[in-house]
């Protein structure tokens, strides 16, 4: 909150301002912030703290609306549900709603209603297995432009990049995926992909047994408080990317991310226009984590182009 307020860019920036709420999430826990870091910035005397006072109760005011109407759509949300779910199932719903971030309430209508149902299914059996990983392969339907899977798993450091590396080994290109992460640290994370022509795997048996193997060795059997051996992973990468030709060192990709343009907005990194190819994700997800951590990723592929977004802090002043 201190650090806002020192940048008043958050009254005309909406990024900034989501960006808070996802690292709050929660009306008592802002009110205790506020409080501590107004008293932290009074104690620096009237003349150096008033302006940043008045920017802090701004954003106290803005952060506090915001998480309100959240609030209401949390509990219009669980309301609806009591309509249509069994009684037994409520509560899993009620806590998942109420854990998930303000921008996934934002999307959830009745449409998506299905879906939030099949969520608290996959963490129950997460939580009941004992697992690192549940990996759940959905049948393509009509229409769709590839395969998918959802991941539920806890937050392990390293796992995005493990999960893009894992779909590189197993020969597919990941199209898009949305990675939500609940206040629990519990990830949901959707995927579509195809192979490296574009085309999707109608063979579900053989795409299962080449992910859920990778799946298996590097998350599935972790512990919740085990770490990713991302080590051992980028060996095998590395050997995987010589083998098919895709190496640093080859010649048509002596530039791993050749073609791409980039632009950093206060927290939000952009990448777009480098052309998709295999553990393209992976590459990107590798030179970012050296130097940030990456807090959440939308990544989407348009006419072969990726325009990938990656909500990511500072690993030096963790801003």
């Amino acid at each position: 909150l201190c650090a806002a307020a020192d940048d008043a860019r958050f009254r005309r920036d909406q990024s900034m301002v989501n960006d808070i709420l996802f690292r709050i999430n929660d009306r008592d826990f802002l009110g205790m912030l506020y409080l501590l870091s107004m008293a932290d910035t009074l104690a620096m005397g009237y003349e150096i703290g008033k302006e940043k006072a008045d920017n802090l109760a701004f954003l106290y005011d803005t952060l506090d609306n915001e998480l309100s109407a959240v609030k209401e759509r949390r509990e219009s949300l669980i309301a609806e549900f009591l309509q249509r779910i069994p009684e037994g199932e409520l509560a899993d719903t009620a806590r998942h709603i109420d854990l998930m971030p303000p921008e996934f309430i934002s999307k959830v209508d009745a449409a998506r209603m299905d879906i939030v149902s099949r969520d608290v299914k996959g963490i129950n059996k997460l939580m009941a297995s004992k697992a690192g990983a549940v990996v759940r392969i959905l049948r393509p339907k009509k229409g769709d432009t590839g395969n998918k899977v959802v991941i539920y798993s806890y937050d392990f450091k390293f796992f995005l990049k493990a999960v893009a590396g894992i779909f590189g080994m197993a020969g597919y290109n990941i199209r898009s995926a949305s990675i939500e992460t609940r206040a629990d640290g519990i990830i949901v994370d959707v995927i579509r992909f195809t192979d490296p022509q574009g085309k999707m795997d109608l063979d579900n048996g053989q795409l299962k047994r080449n992910i859920l193997s990778l799946m298996k060795k590097y998350i599935t059997k972790l512990k919740p408080k085990n770490e990713i051996k991302i080590d051992e992973l980028d060996i095998e990468v590395a050997e995987k990317k010589v083998a098919i030709g895709n190496s640093e060192t080859s010649i048509n990709r002596s530039k791993p991310l050749v073609g791409l343009e980039y632009k950093i907005v206060n927290t939000e990194l952009t990448i777009e226009n480098a052309s998709d190819r295999l553990f393209l994700l992976y590459d990107q997800i590798n030179i970012i984590s050296k130097y940030a951590y990456i807090l959440r990723a939308w990544v989407e592929t348009v006419n072969g182009k990726v325009q990938n977004q990656f909500l990511i802090l500072n690993k030096k002043t963790n801003e």
